[in-house]
């Protein structure tokens, strides 16, 4: 990928007939493959595992990169020819990325490096704040995410996010939630967190311990340390015996069925997990909906009772025990206007989702009005839930062979 830039460095031009001019260098920059990034068709800079190895006056030094666990550029070091290492530069930012000034420049006195410093960095290397390269060019001194731009000073994107609809509850403009202490947006679309992702990866979320290849594993401070196989049919399905805090999806014959993906509604899965009821011939089904359709497990849209019943067969032997022995069943949608009903003289009144759904013998369905809000605390510890109308009237329907029987406040 190409990209022509214009570098801070103007050429002042006097004329005897009008005011001073400047010009502009121009400059063009490569992004191979692999990282490898070249200006003006002559190699820049090479990425390794640990940082990066630059090209200077014909020959290629290696540098070193220390980063905390939001991918921030810390520190950038290297050898000084004599095997000590040598602090090139030293980086801290403010929550939201913008770099402390004033105090944490490199000495450039210390030793020439042959390179063109700039206010921002001795290197030019302007891979800092969550990995991403600073785009200073023209002054505009924005990070670049790959889908989107974002302005550290402000704390804020200068896109919309191309995947709003996925976060109704933030700003399109908004950052990591507005908490960039916890999260951050690897590629400006959606975000993630290094920290849930080791409390996930943990198996009793106490004392977590780095096995240095990508997983983590951990103990109750007063426990042994839990025992992992990697044969799955010795575990009896429980993901807690492999090593992590929580399961991918509820077991088959629990109550509540989680059908969110985590990674794109981490809320929403949480409260959906933590989910817990006795009731008998009762499921709760938590996922992605509207009007006229839910979101099945593996993405596909769900439109009328039929597909229902060949998911949930298969998926939910409460379910399968309901269709084998027959009786009364309910089923709770937990899932956005699956409930919401139009008037009834309406044409689209039988469109209503959960309506459709009552049509088995038997089942009664209660299903939201509005949009169905999940809040996720303490990294999944705790949870809150509630129905958020457009309208203004928290309300659930229940159906039962196709008709509304009941209305009830949330």
């Amino acid at each position: 990928m190409k990209g022509a830039t214009a570098s801070n460095n103007a050429t002042p031009t006097n004329s005897s007939v009008g005011p001073t001019t400047y010009l502009q260098k121009m400059t063009q920059t490569d992004y191979m493959a692999g990282g490898f990034q070249y200006k003006d068709e002559v190699i820049e800079f090479i990425p390794h595992a640990e940082g990066f190895v630059k090209s200077e006056k014909g020959s290629y030094v290696y540098y070193f990169n220390y980063t905390d666990h939001l991918g921030n550029v810390r520190v950038t070091y290297t050898d000084d020819g004599s095997g000590t290492p040598y602090v090139v530069e030293e980086s801290n930012y403010y929550p939201f990325g913008l770099k402390h000034r004033g105090y944490n420049e490199p000495d450039q006195n210390l030793q020439d490096w042959g390179n063109i410093l700039t206010t921002y960095s001795s290197l030019n290397h302007k891979y800092k704040y969550n990995g991403k390269e600073f785009q200073d060019e023209l002054g505009l001194n924005m990070y670049d995410y790959g889908a989107r731009n974002y302005d550290a000073a402000i704390g804020r994107w200068m896109n919309i996010d191309p995947l709003a609809e996925l976060s109704r509850r933030w700003s399109p403009y908004t950052y990591a939630k507005n908490n960039p202490m916890f999260f951050i947006d690897p590629d400006g679309m959606l975000d993630t967190s290094f920290i849930q992702e080791l409390w996930d990866k943990s198996s009793n979320n106490t004392t977590w311990t780095n096995n240095n290849d990508g997983s983590f594993s951990g103990k109750d401070n007063d426990e042994e340390d839990s025992e992992t196989t990697e044969d799955s049919e010795n575990n009896d399905g429980d993901p807690k015996k492999n090593g992590s805090s929580k399961s991918s999806n509820k077991s088959s014959n629990k109550t509540v069925l989680n059908w969110f993906d985590k990674n794109i509604s981490p809320a929403l899965w949480d409260t959906a997990e933590n989910e817990e009821t006795e009731l008998e011939n009762v499921l709760i089904l938590y996922t992605h909906g509207n009007q006229q359709y839910i979101v099945g497990p593996n993405g596909e849209k769900i439109y009328n009772a039929k597909q229902l019943n060949a998911i949930l067969s298969k998926s939910s032997t409460k379910w399968a025990e309901f269709l084998k022995n027959g009786g009364k069943f309910t089923l709770v949608l937990k899932s956005c206007k699956t409930g919401h009903q139009y008037g009834e003289d309406d044409p689209k009144s039988n469109q209503n989702v959960a309506r459709k759904f009552s049509k088995i013998n038997g089942l009664t369905v209660i299903a939201p009005t509005g949009y169905f809000v999940g809040t996720s605390y303490l990294w999944g510890l705790f949870t809150t839930q509630h129905i958020d109308d457009p309208e203004g009237v928290n309300q659930w329907n229940a159906y039962y062979n196709n008709k509304r029987i009941k209305q009830f406040n949330d």
